[in-house]
């Protein structure tokens, strides 16, 4: 039977963090952890007012769904959910970068797509 792991990527915008999404990030950067210590960070660094129990309940969630993995009562973000994310990325990151999907379209519409991405890459914010 082959095991699935859930492709969940963590939120990158701070103010629409979840507590999930700062457990990633705390474990990103520190591992392995206890859930205590895991709890004692997030509301440090992150100002959350939540109960241990919370906490508990999803790191136990990320290690269901494959995100984190568990040995000696310490959990670190699981290899192979990096992966599948940094395999995601690259493979959305070299579609997205293509001229585009125009399957299926007139020239007119295929010509018209074109011109829109062109205005909305010219448009974009750069850091």
């Amino acid at each position: 039977m082959v095991e699935m792991i859930a492709l969940i990527l963590p939120c990158i915008q701070k103010k629409q963090a979840d507590t999930r999404d700062h457990i990633v990030s705390i474990l990103m950067e520190n591992w392995p952890l206890t859930t205590k210590t895991i709890y004692t960070l997030l509301t440090k660094r992150h100002g959350q007012s939540l109960t241990y129990q919370a906490v508990h309940k999803t790191v136990k969630q990320l290690l269901q769904q494959g995100i984190v993995v568990q040995h000696n009562k310490k959990y670190y973000l699981n290899s192979e959910w990096i992966q599948q994310v940094k395999k995601f990325v690259n493979n959305f990151e070299e579609k997205y970068q293509k001229t585009g999907n125009t399957k299926g379209l007139t020239p007119d519409e295929e010509i018209g797509q074109i011109f829109d991405r062109e205005e909305i890459t010219k448009n974009q914010p750069t850091r």
